[in-house]
C-alpha cells in the first residue's frame, strides 16, 4: 500500500471528506489530498506528520513502517483484566482471539467502530 492509499483508506475510515482533512491540515481545497491519495505529491516530513495527527494516527503508519493503526489511546497498552484466580477474563480472551484474526485494516476499522460504540454509552 502506497503512502497515499493509506491515507485515503484511514480517511474514509474516518468517514471524511477530503475537504474537511484539507481544512485540518491547512490546505484550502480538496484537489491538494486528491493528488496527495493518488501519489502525485510529494510530502515534507511537517505536512506527514500533520496528515497523521489529523487521521488520528502515526507518520509511522503514514509512511508505511508500522502495520498497524496507533490512535493515541492511553488506554491500550494497559494489561489484559484478569479474574480473582489470575487467569484471563473468558470474554475477553475469546474477543482477543477474533481480533488476532483480522487484518491490520479489519483492526482499523473495529477500532474505530469500538470507539464509537463507547462514545455512546
Amino acid at each position: 500500500m502506497t503512502i497515499g492509499q493509506r491515507i485515503k483508506a484511514r480517511r474514509e475510515e474516518l468517514n471524511m471528506s477530503q475537504d474537511e482533512l484539507a481544512k485540518r491540515i491547512g490546505y484550502k481545497s480538496r484537489s491538494s489530498i486528491n493528488k496527495i491519495e493518488l501519489d502525485l505529491y510529494e510530502l515534507r516530513q511537517t505536512k506527514i506528520k500533520s496528515i497523521a495527527d489529523a487521521l488520528d494516527t502515526t507518520p509511522s503508519y503514514i509512511m508505511g513502517w508500522d502495520k498497524e493503526y496507533s490512535f493515541g489511546d492511553e488506554n491500550e497498552n494497559k494489561p489484559t483484566p484478569v479474574t480473582e484466580d489470575g487467569l484471563e477474563d473468558p470474554l475477553d480472551k475469546q474477543l482477543m482471539e477474533y481480533v488476532k484474526k483480522l487484518t491490520p485494516d479489519q483492526k482499523a476499522f473495529l477500532l474505530v467502530q469500538l470507539k464509537a460504540l463507547i462514545a455512546q454509552q
